[in-house]
């Protein structure tokens, strides 16, 4: 297991061993993974780090597996999958129609926002993934309404997420989750690489979709730390700041210098042809204001003269 980041009070474990479906057991050391499944890149509107920058930061946060869970969009984790197979699994926080957010896991195709709840499960289904339900009473308005919606449909829930800093938001979702009989799990829900290792999810190691659901009833949530208000306040000037500028946090130098070069090979397509003779622009250029006064100026001049 990577070292952890210092500063972080240790957690207290529960229990040595995790029995799968069919009595194969799980050992704390061999087959137990540290795994965040909600977390934000540079895709995000309001995400800060690159995709590869967010998988280095966990895996020196101590954790093993991580989903990558953009706002409609995949293609950071896409990005970061290809470098990181292993580690990377691609996710999608969708907003849908209502409002309510759904997480999408093991996603292969982009789901577009503003679909129904029902829809965007169905969506999420049709490719085999997973359908979480994040933070489903952490919302400004209306948040049991929006958690009837995303319990209904969900596979997992997220009954710890290190940005609820309202404490009931968490407790309510977990006591939902045991309601209802779904696993619940804790993830960090991180816009910024230091929120990593706040929160994670301890169970049975696995691979795909099918791995995955049968490994989440023996999941163990370890939340560490919750945030502030001010992580919140973070996100939105962000969010602003890209909007107003087109500013793009995370990118790599390539991104930044192909621009200005496509920019200026724009620019000189532009340009307008230049005769053979002289170099002299085909095209007359319109006479300026002043040049236009100077011109009146020397004609009365000259019949002066």
């Amino acid at each position: 297991m990577p070292k952890r980041i210092s500063g972080e009070r240790a957690c207290k474990e529960v229990g040595s061993r995790a029995t799968c479906a069919g009595g194969t057991a799980f050992a704390d050391s061999g087959s137990m993974i540290r795994v965040d499944l909600h977390l934000h890149s540079s895709y995000s509107h309001d995400g800060w780090a690159s995709p590869c920058e967010v998988v280095e930061r966990a895996i020196a946060a101590g954790l093993d597996k991580i989903a990558i869970t953009d706002h409609d969009e995949i293609a950071g984790a896409l990005e970061a999958r290809s470098r990181y197979p292993g580690q990377v699994i691609v996710g999608e926080e969708i907003n849908c129609g209502c409002g309510t957010h759904l997480i999408g896991l093991f996603l292969t195709e982009r789901i577009v926002p503003g679909l129904s709840v029902e829809e965007t499960a169905e969506r999420i289904r049709d490719q085999g993934g997973v359908v979480y339900a994040p933070h489903p009473f952490a919302y400004a308005r209306r948040p049991a309404w929006h958690a009837e919606q995303a319990l209904a449909v969900a596979d997992v829930v997220e009954g710890f997420n290190s940005r609820a800093f309202f404490p009931p938001w968490n407790r309510k979702a977990s006591a939902a989750a045991r309601q209802r009989v779904l696993p619940h799990l804790a993830s960090s829900d991180a816009h910024f690489p230091w929120e990593l290792g706040r929160a994670y999810t301890q169970m049975p190691s696995f691979s795909y979709a099918k791995g995955f659901l049968d490994s989440a009833p023996y999941c163990r949530s370890i939340g560490l730390r919750t945030g502030t208000p001010f992580v919140h306040v973070a996100s939105v000037l962000i969010a602003q700041v890209r909007r107003l500028t087109g500013w793009q946090p995370g990118k790599t130098r390539s991104s930044h210098t192909s621009q200005p070069a496509a920019a200026n090979q724009r620019s000189v397509e532009r340009q307008p042809p230049r005769a053979a003779a002289g170099g002299l622009d085909v095209q007359k250029r319109p006479i300026r204001p002043q040049h236009r006064y100077l011109r009146t100026r020397n004609q009365a001049v000259k019949s002066q003269g």
